[in-house]
């Protein structure tokens, strides 16, 4: 997450929705939760998929570990989406 959630020039578009596609959100975050709680604080992935050309790879219970490549300095624990890619790209 950026350290500034509205920037100018920037725009805000909102939507309606269903309560079903607001129940399965809600679903994924209690989720969430529940494995973070079960595995002590450690956050664990139950599933990375990863499509290339010409296969894919499934990884199961992955631990997702900060490796703090955004230096926000706010929190040195925060896990961006970039440092998930490149955690799997330079383990395969």
């Amino acid at each position: 997450m950026d350290l500034y959630p509205y920037k100018d020039k920037m725009t805000l578009k909102t939507l309606q929705t269903t309560e079903e596609y607001l129940e399965s959100v809600y679903e994924t975050y209690r989720d969430e939760v529940t494995r973070l709680n079960e595995n002590d604080g450690v956050l664990v992935a139950p599933e990375v998929i990863i499509e290339g050309k010409d296969e894919t790879m499934v990884f199961e219970n992955v631990e997702i570990k900060a490796h703090n490549l955004n230096h926000i300095p706010s929190d040195v624990r925060v896990i961006t989406s970039p440092q998930y890619v490149k955690y799997f790209w330079i383990c395969i």
